[in-house]
């Protein structure tokens, strides 16, 4: 009999009553839901994946930073020090005189401010392009290397062996970049509407985040210059797009080439940077490192005043390259680097005796 009294009592207090497992199934649903959102957050918005996410201006002239979803950006560990591995590369055996002891000047200024900034470094020396390939696309074979093979690193820094970094104390604002995979220098307007080689973007500085979406720009890029087994016919394609080329096909005019014709696909995942200098032309700067070593008590270290990085593009102090500004770029690298060294020397109690000079003296305090 299924009576009341104790027996029926105990039937309802039964853990498998249907009241009671109705309340455990909401309770699971809860606790899946917000685990599906945890993930959501963690794995597939920080990841970049999820594009409708982000606000995309229709133009390179209009991004900015707030482009990024605030929720993303709210959202994401902004005390979090990516670990960072900075790459350069040159072939070896220069064909100037003193091309070889530029490279290793170049290379000892990047040390010295990776070692400043918590940062790894990888320098090669390998040409991994095959004969007849220009060698300016090297940067982005390594780069897709490293990026499979070095896969617990979050940023790479891609840094031209022809740069110099002026400001050793300045910090590059990683947690502004969420949401972004790759930064270079480039400007907005001129990729609008006036596309040029030298005046649109400049690849020779660049912060790649270690993700799939850089992972497929470079991998689009070398599918762009395997689309045709003459290369002749690859490079007429991009030409078309960008007329003042120079006469070869390399990753700056590929790159300019992508996201002309790719808007869509890459202006929510590339940022233009300019609010700073990874990329100042030698020129426009050479003459004020004097009169930043004079004012170097109030530096900003905002990575204007002085610059960033110096590029010192079109000099090509290591190969043997005639120019009527060759003796120039090789007196501003000296300085430049010189400049540099200061910084680092100064906690010995050393400096140089001037810009120009390499021997160094005692700061007299």
């Amino acid at each position: 009999m299924y009576g009341g009294g104790p027996a029926g009592s105990e039937r309802t207090k039964r853990p498998g009553s249907w009241k009671e497992v109705c309340g455990m199934l909401r309770i699971m649903l809860v606790v899946v839901a917000g685990s599906a959102g945890v993930h959501l957050l963690c794995f597939h918005v920080l990841s970049g994946d999820d594009a409708s996410s982000v606000v995309t201006p229709s133009r390179w002239s209009e991004q900015s930073l707030s482009s990024v979803s605030p929720s993303w950006r709210r959202n994401l560990a902004r005390s979090k020090t990516p670990k960072v591995l900075m790459v350069s590369a040159s072939q070896a055996l220069c064909g100037t005189r003193l091309g070889d002891n530029d490279i290793m000047k170049s290379l000892k200024n990047k040390a010295d401010y990776a070692r400043r900034a918590g940062m790894d470094t990888w320098f090669s020396l390998e040409l991994l392009v095959e004969g007849g390939n220009h060698r300016f696309r090297n940067k982005v074979l390594l780069l897709r290397h490293l990026m499979r093979s070095q896969p617990s690193y979050d940023w790479f820094i891609w840094i031209d062996s022809d740069t110099m970094i002026l400001d050793m104390d300045f910090r590059i604002p990683w947690q502004e970049y969420n949401g972004y995979s790759l930064v270079m220098w480039g400007d907005g307007p001129s990729l609008d509407f006036d596309p040029h080689y030298t005046r649109s973007l400049n690849t020779g500085v660049m912060f790649v985040r270690n993700d799939d979406i850089s992972r497929e720009f470079f991998d689009t890029m070398v599918d762009l210059w395997d689309s045709h087994p003459n290369q002749t016919e690859v490079y007429l394609k991009v030409k078309k797009v960008l007329p003042e080329m120079p006469p070869y096909l390399c990753d700056q005019g590929s790159a300019i080439y992508m996201l002309m014709t790719q808007k869509d696909r890459w202006l929510p995942r590339v940022y233009l940077e300019e609010r700073y200098h990874i990329n100042r032309y030698w020129k426009d700067e050479a003459d004020n490192l004097d009169k930043y070593m004079e004012q170097r008590e109030t530096w900003r270290n905002d990575g204007n005043q002085p610059p960033f990085i110096m590029h010192f593009c079109g000099c090509a102090l290591c190969y043997m390259k005639f120019s009527v500004d060759f003796d120039e770029c090789q007196r501003q690298h000296d300085r430049a680097f010189n400049f540099a060294d200061n910084q680092i020397i100064r906690d010995f109690g050393f400096m140089h005796r001037n810009l120009s000079s390499s021997e160094v003296v005692p700061i007299i305090r």
